[in-house]
């Protein structure tokens, strides 16, 4: 069961890539990704990606996986990125680091940090304007993660694509 997670997972951002590579290389272009935990994306991201930026607290007041601390999370992310020279590292509150770095651009926007609607509208009101291309995110799967489901139309109406690993995908521009 979690073999065929990881496998849909890397399946559904393997395609979502592609579709946005159809549009322009993507070897060219910069990403961030809003909630990285212990950056199983990430990892893919910089592989076909010129930069990543990864933004996350890392903090157990905002954490909430079974089994798993912030800091375990966290080192293990450190780790795994070690040999990755296109990885860039935020360490904050998704909403402050927004804030805090109004330059900071990319041509995608990935949205994965918190999953109930409140947080998700958050994020997306507070980084949308970071993407020059496209924002995208994870979750959007109405059984399981309405809130997300419901930010995403509120704001953008109705993502062009829903991948396989239900990561959905808005352009704006």
């Amino acid at each position: 069961m979690i073999e065929s997670r990881v496998g849909n997972m890397r399946k559904g951002l393997l395609d979502m890539i592609a579709f946005i590579h159809g549009e322009r290389s993507t070897f060219g272009m910069t990403i961030i990704e809003v909630g990285t935990y212990k950056g199983d994306s990430a990892v893919i991201f910089a592989d076909h990606f010129k930069h990543v930026t990864c933004v996350d607290a890392w903090d157990d007041t905002l954490f909430n996986v079974p089994g798993t601390t912030a800091i375990d999370a966290e080192r293990a992310f450190d780790e795994r990125i070690a040999v990755l020279k296109n990885i860039e590292k935020f360490k904050g509150r998704s909403l402050e680091v927004a804030a805090r770095e109004r330059e900071l651009i990319a041509d995608v926007v990935y949205i994965d940090a918190s999953h109930d609607y409140e947080s998700v509208k958050r994020d997306i009101l507070a980084w949308k304007s970071h993407a020059s291309r496209f924002v995208c995110g994870h979750d959007h799967w109405p059984k399981r993660c309405p809130g997300v489901v419901q930010a995403v139309i509120e704001v953008f109406g109705k993502p062009i694509m829903v991948f396989c690993d239900t990561s959905w995908l808005v352009r704006v521009t």
